[in-house]
């Protein structure tokens, strides 16, 4: 028995090491997955054919967590039982984070020197386990591909991730169910897939990074087939997150400066949605766009005529009108409220 056992522990080992291996980016706002066909790389896509998965995660009631697209919807519904850009918070100390970081939807809980922990109703969860929930998705996907296991895998992370960041992404896979074989560099990562790994040695070159949570620049230098990062510098809160709070901000400015409500205390593109008065406005910016172009024109010159400003896909806080906007909290009905402006 103990023979047999031994044999059969030494040829799950085997397996294991023999089994197929993928790779990862384990993105801010995207995550996806990629193998290598024949020695030509793809991303793999999931049951729905869609190759990006959004970094989301909710957490309903009762049942499995929900990733990806379907987690993304519940934002607005159930923003603080949701949880984005996570990982911004991977392998991070309460005192490191700043202000504008912690403007999220869902709660942090942190001490200065403790790790952060996100507070939700089934309880805290670290940024490893909610990390490891899209990394579980992105796993089923890609057996869902092979037909088979999948236990080993690749991450990449950013080239300015410490040690602390990087451990952190490795347990979130073996919380997976991975064997992590390598952590890479992201940089690296995009240097390989374009081929540069063939430029004479010593080549040096520049890699720009704009993801979701930052925006950076790498050196890297080709030394014997392998590329090693000489500097990386950047700016960690430049990523598609912050642009989208900018473009939220500004948006704020044109609707209150239109007679709109006080919004300055919102964190967040979510709280927009959430706060007084914001079913008008989105009920009414659905309606518009779904209607035919000739419409949209008398809607545009009849809205120019009462609010003063005129609408367009490329305006949207020149949707609220001062004269027919609903500013008690109850929902206003959106194809009405086109037909008093039309």
């Amino acid at each position: 028995m103990i023979e047999a056992a031994e044999l059969a522990g030494e040829t799950c080992e085997h397996r294991k090491r023999m089994s197929r291996i993928i790779g990862i980016d384990l993105g801010t706002t995207n995550s996806l997955v990629a193998t290598v066909d024949s020695g030509v790389p793809f991303v793999i896509a999931d049951g729905e054919g869609r190759r990006l998965t959004p970094s989301v995660v909710h957490y309903p009631e009762s049942g499995e967590p929900i990733v990806g697209m379907a987690a993304g919807r519940m934002r607005v519904l159930n923003p603080e039982q949701t949880v984005y850009s996570v990982k911004r918070f991977m392998g991070r100390r309460g005192g490191e984070l700043s202000r504008e970081e912690q403007t999220v939807n869902y709660k942090l809980r942190h001490e200065s020197q403790g790790p952060v922990m996100i507070e939700l109703s089934k309880g805290r969860q670290s940024p490893q386990q909610v990390s490891a929930e899209i990394l579980k998705k992105l796993k089923r996907d890609a057996e869902g591909y092979f037909g088979e296991p999948v236990l080993r895998a690749v991450i990449t992370v950013p080239a300015y991730f410490n040690d602390a960041q990087r451990n952190a992404t490795k347990e979130a896979g073996e919380l997976a169910g991975f064997t992590v074989e390598r952590i890479i560099n992201e940089p690296t990562a995009a240097a390989l897939a374009y081929g540069l790994n063939r430029l004479k040695e010593r080549a040096k070159i520049a890699v720009y990074d704009l993801g979701g949570g930052t925006f950076d620049l790498s050196i890297l230098e080709l030394n014997e087939g392998v590329f090693q990062v000489l500097a990386t510098n950047g700016n960690t809160r430049l990523g598609g997150d912050d642009l989208d709070r900018r473009v939220m901000e500004l948006l704020i400015e044109k609707i209150e400066a239109a007679g709109g409500p006080k919004l300055q205390s919102v964190r967040s593109f979510d709280d927009v949605k959430k706060s007084r008065g914001e079913r008008t406005f989105f009920l009414c910016w659905q309606e518009c766009v779904k209607r035919p172009k000739r419409q949209r024109y008398v809607f545009q010159r009849n809205w120019k005529q009462r609010s003063g400003c005129l609408f367009s896909p490329h305006n949207s806080a020149s949707i609220i009108d001062s004269r027919e906007r609903n500013w008690s909290g109850k929902p206003a009905t959106s194809s009405r409220a086109l037909e008093r402006i039309v």
